[in-house]
């Protein structure tokens, strides 16, 4: 709905939030109607919650898809079911101006999928109703843990247009648009730390980071690109996916000579559900895997049960030692790891398998980084997997042909 154009259509969006431990983060799907002749709109939402406070933008589409708006909201969540979100900003189109809206909603689930209902009011405007389904959402053996948020651990591969060789990179966004990035060159380099900003658009589902400085590296005289992206997300059965170009300036040059080679990023952060999350949890708690919390960084699909296991120290050898596990069954015991490849034969189980690496000497440059190829006699499916004292990487394996 928009002023001075009789009743018109109205936008909103609603990031919700956690109802006595309900996760509201996500997608949402609905109506909105308006005035006394229940003129209705589609709505879709993207919503993100930060604590007890709620952002995101939505889009209003009428009968007539010319005749649509975005806004910015923000709101709070008050009691057990109660949901308040008020346009903060019109964001599109710049003309005519719309209605900035508060939203009265009550949070149900029936019969198994959230849904959001009420009335919304504005200054000059005829209010109506609003119905809002959240979308993705399975209550069954498969139901996802968490819904899709920007914020978290994102891990992947760059590559660089003017050399042969790779990079393992990984994002980690804070809630506070602020994060860092972390790669390890499989070439010269070594690993380096980066501070950087990030912002995310809920419509057109756009990450966008820039980096800002090396906040730590192995190789003290090397200089790393400064890099910056807008990365399309990209969701499937198994994972949230991350694509798109980045571009960049070596550290320390301003002028056109300093312009890094740009590439390629791809990134991804799985979609743990119920059944795979209670098994991470069975394995957190065994002794031999030192009960260290376990990060499931990627996901790989293979065909066959018997697989060749390769791993390797894709970056600087600094003294790595490192145990393996499928399935909780360890591989390898205190292995120092080295550029030459060590080979294994692996037997998947039905069901989901887990990959896991524990490390047991981080040697002279924390994290230990181990690159793996897993052999299924169709594709070679090269990753990298990071861990710490504090928690194991791991790689989930999904058999595709059962």
């Amino acid at each position: 709905m928009y002023n001075g154009i009789g009743r018109a259509l109205c936008l909103l969006l609603i990031p919700l939030n956690v109802l006595w431990g309900q996760d509201l983060t996500g997608q949402w799907q609905g109506t909105l109607t308006q005035g006394e002749d229940t003129t209705t709109f589609s709505l879709q939402l993207e919503l993100i919650q930060d604590g007890s406070t709620l952002r995101g933008q939505a889009r209003s589409v009428g009968a007539d898809t010319s005749l649509q708006a975005t806004f910015q909201v923000s709101g709070w969540v008050k009691g057990t079911d109660s949901v308040y979100i008020q346009d903060v900003q019109q964001v599109a189109p710049e003309s005519p101006a719309w209605c900035l809206k508060l939203l009265s909603l009550k949070w149900s689930q029936s019969p198994g999928t959230p849904r959001l209902t009420g009335r919304w009011s504005a200054m000059g405007c005829d209010g109506g109703t609003i119905r809002l389904q959240r979308q993705g959402v399975r209550v069954d053996e498969k139901e996802v843990v968490l819904p899709f948020t920007p914020t978290g651990k994102w891990t992947g591969q760059l590559s660089q247009s003017d050399r042969d060789y790779g990079f393992y990179f990984t994002l980690d966004l804070e809630p506070d648009g602020r994060g860092t990035s972390y790669i390890v060159s499989e070439g010269s380099g070594g690993e380096a730390h980066h501070q950087l900003e990030w912002t995310y658009d809920t419509i057109s589902q756009i990450i966008t980071f820039r980096e800002s400085r090396v906040l730590k590296r192995t190789i003290p005289d090397w200089k790393w690109c400064i890099k910056q992206a807008r990365l399309t997300r990209q969701p499937d059965a198994d994972a949230h996916r991350l694509t798109g170009m980045w571009e960049g300036q070596i550290e320390g040059t301003t002028n056109r000579l300093g312009r890094c080679a740009p590439g390629d990023l791809r990134l991804e952060k799985p979609i743990l559900t119920r059944t795979i999350r209670q098994r991470i949890d069975t394995l957190d708690a065994m002794p031999a895997l030192r009960e260290r919390p376990i990060h499931i960084a990627q996901t790989v699909e293979v065909t066959g049960q018997n697989l060749k296991l390769f791993l390797w120290d894709n970056g600087l050898v600094d003294g790595d030692v490192v145990s393996v596990y499928l399935n909780g069954q360890r591989l390898l015991d205190q292995y120092r790891v080295r550029k030459g490849r060590a080979e294994l034969r692996i037997k998947l189980r039905k069901g989901p398998n887990f990959l896991v690496l524990v490390a047991d000497d981080l040697g002279s440059t924390p994290p230990s980084t181990v690159a793996v190829s897993l052999h299924d006699g169709e594709r070679e499916h090269k990753l990298v997997i990071r861990s710490d004292q504090r928690e194991s990487g791991a790689v989930l394996i999904k058999r595709i042909d059962w």
